[in-house]
């Protein structure tokens, strides 16, 4: 087969999946219009929460296609941006119900937060990054640095040391025998091989190898609508059996 040829036949390729991606988008505007306008939506928040990681996904993956395609959409991520920055006003902002204790030592200075070694550790085996665990305990990502350090913990040690090229290798060849798999399934993988990857690699890696994919799966896949409690903190209220959400009366 002549260059030529093979050039054509990847650009029609590229032209086809374009217009696949382009549809997807459109039908997910769509979806988002529908979201909005549905009387079941009572709570103004959670509808706005819903809409907005819609519309999150959205812009990123317009970038994505920017980038991939290089195809002006800067006027359709501005809009969006707009949007979001009006859903950003509406909501009320609300304080989470756990927070780490204060350990008064009499010391000069604000009292230093308890946190043990054994809860840092709990969270770096389950999978939380240091973002994620100053979030969970409602501290700042610098005092979990800092503790990190007095207890002699690495985030970094925990993981499989693997250049990109072979991760990318690995990652090919899960996603030919299972090719619609996401990032989090494609993590689940790599632990059944005994490879322990930062998710922010496996999402990087996922983008060189399958960005269509990825653009694909991130349009198609819709947020759950779930029931907000207000509580004072974690198993502070429990539910009887598992059918709740059967309950509409309350």
């Amino acid at each position: 087969m002549s260059s030529s040829r093979l050039t054509n036949l990847f650009q029609c390729e590229r032209q086809e999946g374009l217009t696949l991606i382009l549809d997807e988008l459109q039908r997910c505007a769509l979806q988002i219009k529908q979201w909005w306008t549905s009387p079941r939506n009572n709570e103004l928040d959670d509808s706005i929460d819903v809409l907005e990681i819609r519309l999150e996904r959205m812009r990123n993956q317009i970038k994505v296609i920017q980038s991939c395609y290089e195809i002006d959409l800067n006027d359709i991520v501005q809009i969006i941006e707009v949007i979001l920055q009006k859903f950003k006003e509406m909501v009320t902002t609300s304080t989470m119900g756990y927070s780490a204790c204060r350990l008064n030592t009499g010391n000069v200075g604000a009292p230093k937060y308890e946190i043990t070694s054994e809860q840092l550790n709990f969270f770096i085996e389950n999978g939380f990054n240091g973002p994620q665990i100053a979030k969970l305990l409602n501290v700042s990502y610098n005092t979990v640095k800092r503790r990190l350090r007095e207890y002699d913990i690495s985030l970094r040690q925990t993981f499989t040391q693997i250049t990109d090229d072979d991760l990318d290798n690995v990652v090919e060849l899960i996603l030919k025998e299972h090719p619609n798999t996401g990032y989090k399934r494609m993590r689940g993988f790599l632990t059944a091989r005994k490879m322990k990857i930062q998710e922010y690699r496996v999402r990087e890696s996922m983008r060189r190898v399958d960005p269509e994919g990825v653009i694909m799966r991130q349009l198609r896949s819709v947020p759950i609508y779930r029931r907000k409690y207000q509580v004072k903190g974690p198993l502070s209220l429990w539910h009887m059996d598992g059918n709740h959400k059967l309950i509409t009366c309350c």
